[in-house]
C-alpha cells in the first residue's frame, strides 16, 4: 500500500498534476500540487474550494489512505483554479517554502515555521488531536509548541512534542495567517465569559438586539452539534431570520435563511467571536471583505414568506441553493426545477458528477414547510452555476 502511495505522489510531482489526498481516520481531503516528497512525508501547495491557493500542508505517508490524480472532483477543482484567475479573485500569495532533498522534510518545515514564526495547525497522534499555535524551540527529535485555543483564550499552554507524534502540519493558509496576526497584534486579548441563549423567546429577543446593533453572533442549529455559523442579522420576522454569514477567514460567506425554531444555541459573546470580529476588521482594512463576484448588500422583505420567495426566485433565475430539511442533518445542493407554492422539485447537484451532467442525479421533492435552512449566494453556489453554464448544462 505504502509503495503505491509514494509512487503515485512521485508521478504527480513529475507531471505537476493536481492531486487529492485522502486520509483513513478523517474526512478532510487535501487538494493541491506536490512540492516536496521523501520516504516519510509529502508537502502540498493546497487549494481551497474557491480555487485559490491556501497555504501548504505536510502529510506523513502512513496517514494517507489514497491518492487520486484524476476524477470529477479534480476536474471541478481545475475549473475553479482557472476561474479564480480569470475573475481575479482576491488572494494571498504565501512565501515559498524551501526543502533540501538531503534532509527529512518534517524538521525542515518546522525550522521554517520557527524562523518565520508561522501560526500552524498540527494533527498529533496523542490524545490532543488538533493543536494550533507557534513553534518556540526545536531540539534533536522534539520541539516546544505554544498552543493557542481560539475558543478559549484562558487555555493557553506550552507543550513539548516528539517529531514522531506529528501526522499533519498545515501552515500559511488564510485562516492560520489571520489567527497568527491576531495572536501577535492583540497580546492583551482578554478571555470573555460566553453568553449563550437556548430559550426560543430569549433567542428572538437577542436577534432583535443584534440586528439593531449590527453585532456579530454565533449559533448552532438543532441538527448539528459539530458545526456552527457566525454572522450578522440581515432580516428578522416572527418565524425566520436571514443572516449575512462570515466564512472562517472573516470574509462574506453568503446568506442563510433559518426558521427560528432551528436555532438551538445563540452566542452573543465568546472568544471565537472576538477573533472573528478582528478578522473582519483586518479584511475591511485590506478591502478583502468578499470575492468580487458576490453581492453582500442584498435586502429582503421580512413581510413575505421568505422561504417561498427565495425558492421561487432561484427557480426563475436557475440559482443553486443548499437546503436542509427541518430536524434533519440531510442537506441537498441543487436548483429548483418546479415550485407550486408548496411542493419543491430540486435538481440534486450534491455529487461531483452533476457539475458536468445535470441528469447524473435524480431530482428530489419536498414541501416548502419542511425546509429548515436555506443557504444561497455563497461562493460555492456561484462556482457550481459557472461550471454548469460553461459545460452548457444550464
Amino acid at each position: 500500500m505504502m509503495t503505491t502511495v509514494f509512487q503515485q505522489l512521485q508521478q504527480a510531482r513529475k507531471q505537476h498534476a493536481l492531486v487529492n489526498l485522502y486520509q483513513a481516520s478523517q474526512e478532510i481531503i487535501y487538494t493541491g500540487y506536490v512540492v516536496a516528497l521523501d520516504q516519510t512525508a509529502v508537502v502540498l501547495d493546497t487549494y481551497d474550494d474557491g480555487g485559490l491557493r491556501d497555504g501548504a500542508v505536510l502529510v506523513t505517508l502512513p496517514v494517507i489512505s489514497a491518492v487520486t490524480l484524476s476524477g470529477q472532483d479534480l476536474t471541478n477543482m481545475a475549473f475553479r483554479i482557472k476561474n479564480a484567475q480569470l475573475e481575479q479573485f482576491i488572494k494571498l500569495t504565501p512565501q515559498p517554502l524551501f526543502f533540501s532533498p538531503q534532509q527529512p522534510l518534517l524538521p525542515q518545515l518546522l525550522r521554517q515555521a520557527l524562523r518565520q514564526q508561522y501560526f500552524i495547525l498540527l494533527n498529533v497522534t496523542t490524545a490532543a488531536g488538533f493543536l494550533e499555535g507557534v513553534v518556540q524551540k526545536i531540539e534533536q527529535e522534539q520541539f516546544t509548541f505554544k498552543v493557542f485555543d481560539k475558543f478559549d483564550f484562558s487555555q493557553q499552554r506550552v507543550v513539548t512534542l516528539p517529531f514522531s507524534a506529528l501526522q499533519i502540519v498545515e501552515l500559511q493558509g488564510k485562516e492560520l495567517s489571520l489567527a497568527g496576526k491576531f495572536v501577535r497584534e492583540v497580546p492583551s486579548r482578554q478571555h470573555c465569559t460566553e453568553i449563550a441563549y437556548t430559550v426560543p423567546d430569549a433567542i428572538t429577543r437577542q436577534l432583535q438586539l443584534a440586528q439593531q446593533k449590527q453585532q456579530l453572533v454565533m449559533f448552532y442549529t438543532l441538527n448539528d452539534q459539530d458545526s456552527f455559523y457566525v454572522g450578522k442579522v440581515n432580516t428578522l420576522n416572527k418565524t425566520s431570520v436571514v443572516f449575512n454569514l462570515l466564512d472562517m477567514n472573516g470574509q462574506f460567506g453568503g446568506y442563510i435563511l433559518l426558521r427560528l425554531a432551528e436555532i438551538q444555541t445563540l452566542f452573543t459573546q465568546a472568544d471565537y467571536l472576538q477573533m472573528m470580529a478582528y478578522f473582519a476588521a483586518v479584511n475591511r482594512e485590506r478591502h478583502f471583505t468578499k470575492q468580487p463576484v458576490l453581492n453582500d448588500e442584498r435586502l429582503f422583505d421580512g413581510g413575505t414568506d421568505l422561504f417561498a420567495a427565495l425558492i421561487q426566485q432561484a427557480r426563475v433565475l436557475a440559482r443553486v441553493l443548499r437546503v436542509r430539511l427541518r430536524q434533519s442533518t440531510d442537506t441537498f445542493i441543487g436548483i429548483p426545477l418546479q415550485f407550486d407554492g408548496n411542493l419543491v422539485t430540486l435538481q440534486d447537484l450534491t455529487i461531483p458528477e452533476a457539475a458536468e451532467d445535470l441528469s447524473a442525479q435524480e431530482p428530489v421533492s419536498f414541501s416548502v414547510a419542511d425546509v429548515g435552512e436555506l443557504a444561497f449566494d455563497y461562493l460555492d453556489a456561484y462556482l457550481t452555476e459557472r461550471q454548469l453554464k460553461e459545460n452548457g448544462a444550464l
